[in-house]
């Protein structure tokens, strides 16, 4: 069954690369968001059988952050139960234990290299999967 991951990050970069990834290791659709509004608006929209299994979420972007859109994703009765994975570029051990308070299932330091990245990815997808 083919999987729907969503990516909100707002660097046009690591989107490319998290989208190699993920289409090396999965067989899912890959929806791309540059923040947490842009994702919130999309959400409205949709019915529970078109939410994604999965949200990669970016702490850092304009206009609603990572933590902001985490909050709204897990006080939200429709979305709570979507499994969001912080992926970014913050090692801070406050952020992390901040965003798995708010519900986030796993909090992941974005690695400086494509390979790293693809493996990191890979070991996630039978995780999510699961999910569906």
């Amino acid at each position: 069954m083919r999987q729907r991951v969503y990516l909100v990050d707002d660097d046009e970069d690591d989107r490319f690369f998290a989208e190699q990834g993920l289409s090396e290791n999965a067989d899912c659709e890959i929806n791309f968001f540059t923040n947490g509004e842009e994702l919130i608006r999309h959400l409205q929209h949709l019915s529970g059988t078109q939410f994604p299994n999965l949200i990669f979420l970016d702490l850092n972007m304009p206009r609603m952050n990572g933590f902001e859109t985490l909050e709204v994703l897990k006080t939200n009765p429709q979305w709570g139960t979507i499994p969001v994975i912080v992926l970014t570029t913050s090692n801070s051990i406050h952020e992390k234990e901040k965003v798995l308070a708010l519900g986030a299932m796993d909090f992941l330091t974005k690695p400086s290299d494509f390979t790293r990245l693809t493996e990191i990815l890979a070991s996630l997808s039978p995780c999510w999967r699961d999910e569906a």
